[in-house]
């Protein structure tokens, strides 16, 4: 059996694999710190999801809602800026791609395994 799931990437091996595409504006946003990549959904107090996985938010967004719960986003393992996101132990390529429109598509893969 085969199951899809939205925002998710997955095999069955033990090695780890992220990525993440954008336009190029978003992406280089994402590289400048002005977006925040959100990892995990993060819910609100009645369960709804204001911040769903695998999207760039603005941080300035993303940061007056963690500071109005008395936290820090950087301290809730649900966001990453661009920094964190290659700062591990895996290995990262950087990708560009044309689309027919005329739009740019940058896209980040994380590969390796972490253990």
């Amino acid at each position: 059996m085969i199951k899809v799931r939205k925002g998710t990437f997955e095999t069955n091996s033990s090695s780890t694999h992220s990525l993440v595409m954008a336009v190029k504006d978003d992406f280089d946003k994402w590289v400048d710190g002005k977006l925040v990549y959100c990892e995990f959904n993060v819910r609100d107090d009645s369960g709804n999801i204001i911040f769903e996985s695998g999207k760039l938010y603005p941080l300035e967004e993303v940061d007056a809602w963690h500071k109005a719960k008395g936290r820090d986003w950087k301290d809730t393992y649900n966001f990453e800026d661009y920094e964190d996101f290659c700062n591990d132990e895996l290995e990262y390529e950087e990708y560009s791609y044309n689309t027919p429109n005329g739009e740019v598509i940058k896209a980040i893969a994380k590969f390796g395994y972490d253990g």
